[in-house]
């Protein structure tokens, strides 16, 4: 009997490994006043890249120089099939991709060591604007969720 409780005394003293966490630094950019459209092709185009990297290519769309690939009807750019140039969703990605990269390194993250797991839009609100006539507009908002991970893990 007394090698018994030795044996259970010797369990409760091993200490079982920690698990490695995964960090995930995200972003929710709620009701932001964006096409839907262009928020999902400027998702498209930064998924699985570096968040600085992506800061610099849509600062360039802003000036012009680059455009973001799409689908559709859309005419040839330069270096790719069609494309545009959306200023408006540009700006309120770049302010995202900012504060993401800023939550990274509050959660201890490597920054220079990001990438952007996931990035997906969403339709948003859809309310009625008052105006002259009776009906008024509809005012469309967007949904945009970023994810980033460090390179490495998964």
């Amino acid at each position: 009997m007394v090698e018994k409780k030795q044996k259970i005394e010797e369990k409760k003293t091993e200490v079982k490994e920690d698990k490695k966490i995964n960090l995930v630094a995200s972003i929710k950019g709620l009701n932001l006043v964006v096409s839907t459209k262009y928020a999902v092709d400027i998702c498209n185009l930064i998924r699985y890249k570096e968040p600085e990297i992506m800061i610099k290519y849509l600062e360039e769309v802003l000036k012009k120089k680059k455009a973001i690939p799409m689908k559709g009807e859309y005419p040839h750019r330069k270096g790719m099939m069609s494309g545009r140039y959306p200023e408006k969703a540009s700006k309120q990605f770049i302010t995202l991709l900012k504060n993401l990269i800023a939550n990274a390194s509050f959660k201890g993250m490597d920054t220079h060591n990001l990438y952007i797991s996931e990035a997906f839009a969403n339709k948003g609100e859809r309310f009625h604007r008052r105006g002259r006539s009776g009906m008024g507009k509809k005012a469309k908002r967007t949904h945009v969720i970023i994810k980033a991970m460090e390179k490495g893990k998964k």
